[in-house]
């Protein structure tokens, strides 16, 4: 009986340190997860609507307000619509904020290749985009970017 009894105490052990090591017990709201990320200097955006509407255009050239070329944008957002177009091998997404927006209706945004495997409508989404100048133009690079799933437990 002392014998059962100190195995599962060395195995209830394991499993905490396991737990403990892996991240799971970190506490934290949404925006400290985000800092501890790589990059600790990405400008946050709450959703794509306000992403895009920090793009403007200014004497005849497209920039950002609170982004320059160099800079890294952080955009979370749920999705709300998913469909991989094959001809253009390119998978449209609609994000929530978009949902509340009339003028971003019919807005979507592409990423290259078929996401459908792995994202679904609901997923909630951090789209990692920097900004680079070209032909003076402030512009999200169309080639670097990242698209993650968030995955809290």
């Amino acid at each position: 009986m002392k014998r059962r009894i100190i195995v599962v105490l060395i195995i209830v052990v394991l499993i905490a340190l396991v737990v403990m090591f892996s991240g799971c017990l970190e506490e934290g709201t949404q925006s400290q997860v985000q800092n501890s990320d790589e990059d600790e200097n990405a400008i946050v955006y709450n959703s794509d609507v306000e992403f895009q509407e920090d793009f403007r255009l200014r004497e005849g050239k497209f920039c950002f307000s609170r982004l320059s070329p160099g800079d890294t944008a952080k955009v979370y957002d749920p999705i709300s619509y998913l469909k991989y177009v094959p001809e253009d091998d390119k998978t449209n997404v609609q994000f929530s904020s978009y949902n509340a927006n009339e003028k971003y209706e019919y807005v979507y945004a592409l990423f290259k290749g078929d996401l459908t495997d792995e994202l679904a409508v609901g997923d909630k989404v951090i789209i990692t985009r920097h900004i680079i100048l070209d032909n003076g133009h402030e512009i999200p690079d169309p080639n670097d970017y990242i698209l993650l799933r968030i995955c809290f437990l």
